[in-house]
């Protein structure tokens, strides 16, 4: 894809998984499969032109854990996802939180670039902040929809 289209995907996607964060939720499998385009009858979505007319949708919440559930305790013990899209301190240590969301969304849109270099620089660090290997070191959502990669989206606005 290129780098505009990718933006415009990674806001919208990356709003969804804001919007299940601040329910309490950790998703748990974010990665290309779970992602659903939505036709839209407007080709534009918050004042954005969207790719060939589709809006994506976070989905396939089979994973999901609630953060104040009894299943999810601590966040000690679990080893849940997709191998290829899964935080390392979730491989490691088992250790889940939103931040693993956070990696395996960074996966995403690594997977949305394939194909198309060098990345610009805003896309490579971007990135960088998604695929953080210290969990602590991360950006959650709120600091990645003020990220500067989405800065020349039109009418993007948090």
């Amino acid at each position: 894809m290129v780098e505009s289209d990718v933006q415009l995907f990674a806001l919208h996607i990356l709003k969804g998984i804001n919007y299940v964060h601040s329910k309490k939720i950790v998703h748990c499998d974010i990665k290309p499969a779970n992602i659903l385009l939505k036709p839209v009858k407007s080709s534009s979505i918050l004042g954005c032109l969207m790719p060939n007319g589709f809006e994506p949708k976070l989905a396939d919440f089979g994973l999901a854990l609630r953060k104040t559930s009894d299943e999810y305790g601590d966040g000690c013990g679990f080893a849940r996802g997709t191998l290829l899209y899964m935080a390392p301190e979730l491989l490691c240590s088992g250790n889940l939180d939103y931040c693993a969301d956070i990696w395996s969304y960074g996966c995403t849109i690594l997977e949305m670039f394939t194909g198309k270099k060098p990345w610009s620089e805003l896309g490579r660090d971007f990135l960088g902040k998604c695929l953080e290997k210290d969990p602590q070191k991360r950006y959650d959502s709120m600091y990645l929809l003020e990220h500067k990669f989405f800065a020349s989206i039109v009418g993007h606005s948090y």
